[in-house]
């Protein structure tokens, strides 16, 4: 998780904003903080124990469930942020499959501590360091 914090940002800028934007306090604070926290209580506090019934109780195909509607609900947003001249499709199928890695590895990390907390962290960071290339 680690590795996809610091990597994936780096990774996925060129194809879906290709820019640096710097520090701003609202967008590199604020909105990571809510977007993060509201995240990871719906698919990993709700959806995924909700997967992991819905899946007869396999830990493994539940994380899988919630991890692929993880990443498939992100990839609207490469549409809208894909700069001229890059298929969105591209953008959309990066950040598809970033986020369900990062889903995976999130959903195996509340699975395994029984807690949120640490995923929420994890993910408030990551949203901090992608906003600060406009993401």
């Amino acid at each position: 998780l680690v590795a996809l914090i610091l990597v994936a940002p780096v990774l996925l800028a060129p194809l879906l904003s290709g820019e640096w934007v710097g520090f701003d306090p609202l967008r590199t604070l604020a909105w990571p903080l809510a977007s993060g926290v509201a995240q990871e209580l719906f698919f990993r506090g709700a959806l995924l124990p909700a997967s992991i019934r819905l899946c007869g109780g396999r830990p493994l195909r539940g994380i899988l469930l919630q991890a692929a509607l993880f990443g498939l609900w992100h990839a609207p947003k490469a549409f809208v942020q894909t700069p001229a001249g890059v298929s969105p499709w591209v953008g959309a199928i990066a950040l598809t499959f970033v986020t369900f890695l990062a889903g995976l590895g999130w959903g195996w990390q509340v699975h395994r501590d029984r807690t949120v907390v640490w995923a929420m962290g994890e993910h408030v960071i990551f949203l901090a360091i992608m906003s600060l290339f406009g993401m």
